[in-house]
């Protein structure tokens, strides 16, 4: 954690990312450093905040929190231009990235807000690239549950998986593993419950081998 001494002096504010935020820039003793702030908490500091203005500890520890939470919006914005996230998926990459529990909830909350989560949208998203990967249901629904995704969420995608022949994911992975099912007991058993672990169902895995068959 920095360290706080009894008082600083506010140097400048300087808007930041289009106005979103204020970088505020403070002396304390000969250390300076600069906090950021999202613009509206920044408005309720306005008449404590200004330049040359002297704050006491209470308010320079304030800064700080203010800071950790802005910079956790930010870093949470950049992750989710690389991929969508569920919000609890959010909170536990940023709090993997040194941020707290606070901080990152509060990112994902804020986010959610502005749009750039939308659980049942990307819950989607995600179900769909797991079925181009060639999962089998099963797996589908445990890989959005353990994105972190809620139950209403992962309830949505409902009409996805209902539309989608996962025996045909089946008969491509039986292909692609071995041809065809092994044909003596032990190699069969084994093939079979490979297939379990990739989320395909008994009927899926008979529908495939039928497929194979004609």
């Amino acid at each position: 954690m920095d360290r706080i001494d009894s008082s600083a002096r506010i140097v400048s504010l300087t808007p930041a990312d289009g106005g979103s935020q204020i970088a505020v820039c403070c002396r304390t003793g000969q250390e300076t450093k600069e906090y950021l702030l999202l613009a509206e908490e920044f408005a309720d500091l306005r008449d404590l905040i200004f330049p040359s203005a002297v704050i006491d500890r209470e308010t320079l520890a304030h800064l700080a929190e203010c800071d950790g939470r802005c910079r956790a919006v930010m870093r949470g914005r950049s992750l989710l231009e690389y991929r969508s996230n569920s919000k609890k998926g959010l909170e536990t990459k940023l709090r993997k990235k040194g941020f707290s529990g606070a901080d990152a909830r509060f990112a994902a909350a804020r986010l959610a807000e502005e749009g750039l989560i939308d659980e049942e949208r990307d819950a989607f998203r995600e179900a769909e690239r797991q079925i181009a990967a060639g999962r089998g249901r099963q797996r589908v629904v445990s890989a959005l549950f353990a994105a972190g995704y809620s139950r209403e969420a992962v309830a949505s995608v409902s009409e996805l998986l209902d539309s989608t022949d996962f025996s045909e994911n089946c008969k491509r992975a039986i292909e692609s593993k071995w041809g065809s099912l092994p044909t003596d007991p032990d190699g069969r058993r084994r093939a079979v419950a490979a297939l379990f672990r990739m989320g395909f169902s008994s009927e899926d895995i008979k529908k495939a081998v039928r497929g194979q068959a004609r």
